[in-house]
């Protein structure tokens, strides 16, 4: 329930919100804030926004019936008995301004740390986690993989990375109930677009970037707006930003307001931990990717900033971090290397076997990998290009489809192929394709799946079909390595 209940009412709500009140019952407090009409409640606000599919407008009548007593909208509706705020302005960014008032703008009393990039953002959020737990502070989180509330970690519920307003500012209420110390948002472009606006009202004591590159522009139009996008986080912040020197977001920064970082030295490597040198002392990252390690120093320079500990303290608990679940989660099959990954974009491609090519110059990569459907398709050529350019053999599979198909986003893959050395596979069923990894492989070779990572379901459109990346592959090296 609301910390505001006995407060919150239509009346109240529409004075906040403004508009134009339609008032057809007597007043209430509002139960709850929904925008899909199958999870309305007694008493519950409905924000009719469009979807994907349709405009909400359209599910009003059956959002009254299952109990919305008011109705946000941006468009004139017939009398169904409930009240009305009529508006002119975003529903979407309503709907996250309101969600913030429901719960008593709870989000002010916590210290925020938002991360956005186009990769590594749920690796550094994790880092950040860990580091500021292994310090003895209590910690919060929302990213793809995991949410804590403050009463465990547990694998996140939501279908999007950054949940709709309502769902984050449930979390961040329970997280303050709960006494947390310090929360952390894995902050998605979508989430932080004017269109989206899931992000609104929430203000950041810190904020961090990892690299950005190129990323869903089906969605953003232009790159332009897509930076635009990654950008409301820093405007959203009052505290500190950081970022490495090297980003490409690195000049359109407020140089008070924000760190630039350099990356740290790698003093050594091995197969299972690198050695990085700062201001002369010697730390240890437990796991060989340089890219791994630039996130987790990112993550350690924000944990820095909120809790004024030194930075030897911070950087000693570096050794202790684990990756989340499909994030270059390793799994050693034999002699064999599999990588699971959710490297879903060139830069993340190049990044991956780059890291890898360094620590086994001698080993065969074997690289499976599909892209999703309905995503951005300018992506997908040069995905091809940093697969083949690496491998000495690739397997275009199925990933995420949904009504594009596996057909048409196969062709867009293969227009980035051309002379290579490699061996191209189209294989479209993910199982299939992982089998044909093993059968082609050798006792030297590095297998990497990549694209999906830890999702528990492979989307369709009209269908999801349960998935695990990790035991599809322990079955297939099964039947395969007898």
């Amino acid at each position: 329930m609301s910390i505001m209940e006995d407060m919150f009412s239509h009346e109240a709500l529409f004075s906040a919100i403004g508009g134009r009140f339609i008032k057809n019952r007597d007043d209430s407090p509002v139960t709850s804030l929904c925008y899909d009409s199958r999870d309305c409640i007694p008493g519950c606000a409905f924000f009719a926004f469009s979807g994907t599919h349709g405009s909400g407008s359209s599910y009003i009548d059956e959002a009254v019936q299952n109990g919305a007593e008011l109705i946000i909208t941006d468009r004139e509706c017939g009398n169904t008995g409930a009240d009305y705020i009529i508006t002119d302005g975003n529903i979407r960014s309503l709907y996250a301004f309101s969600s913030y008032l429901f719960f008593g703008r709870v989000s002010d009393r916590l210290r925020i740390t938002g991360v956005t990039g186009t990769d590594g953002k749920t690796s550094t959020c994790f880092y950040i986690y860990q580091l500021l737990k292994a310090c003895g502070f209590r910690a919060g989180l929302i990213t793809t993989v995991y949410i804590d509330d403050g009463s465990g970690l547990v694998r996140s519920p939501y279908p999007n990375t950054t949940p709709e307003a309502f769902h984050i500012h449930s979390i961040l209420s329970r997280a303050y109930e709960n006494n947390v110390d310090y929360f952390i948002i894995e902050a998605t472009s979508h989430a932080l677009s004017s269109q989206f606006d899931r992000l609104n009202s929430i203000r950041y004591s810190s904020c961090v970037y990892t690299k950005v590159s190129s990323e869903h522009l089906e969605f953003h139009g232009t790159l332009e707006n897509y930076y635009d996008a990654k950008l409301n986080l820093a405007r959203r912040c009052t505290g500190v930003t950081f970022i490495y020197r090297d980003n490409v977001l690195a000049s359109a920064m407020e140089k008070e307001n924000t760190v630039f970082l350099n990356h740290p030295v790698i003093a050594k490597a091995e197969e299972d931990r690198l050695f990085f040198s700062e201001n002369g002392k010697m730390y240890i990252f437990p796991h060989p990717e340089d890219f791994a390690l630039d996130n987790a120093f990112l993550a350690a320079a924000a944990v820095r900033n909120e809790t004024g500990l030194s930075e030897d303290e911070i950087l000693y608990h570096m050794k202790e971090l684990e990756n989340p679940e499909g994030r270059c989660e390793t799994l050693m099959i034999g002699s064999r290397i599999i990588v699971i990954d959710f490297a879903h974009t060139p830069d993340a491609f190049s990044a991956l076997f780059s890291s890898f090519r360094k620590i086994y110059p001698s080993r065969g990569f074997i690289t499976v990998f599909g892209a999703s459907g309905c995503r951005d398709a300018t992506k997908r050529p040069h995905m091809g290009h940093e697969a083949v350019k690496a491998s000495r053999a690739v397997i275009i599979s199925e990933d995420d489809p949904r009504e594009e198909g596996f057909q048409k986003i196969s062709r867009d893959i293969l227009s980035g192929i051309e002379d290579t050395q490699a061996e191209v596979f189209i294989i479209e069923k993910r199982e299939d394709a992982l089998r044909k990894a093993f059968q082609i492989s050798t006792e030297n070779d590095i297998i990497f799946s990549l694209g999906l990572g830890a999702q528990k379901s492979i989307d369709y459109h009209t269908h999801r079909r349960s998935w695990s990346e990790r035991e599809e592959i322990m079955k297939a090296a099964k039947e395969v390595l007898v």
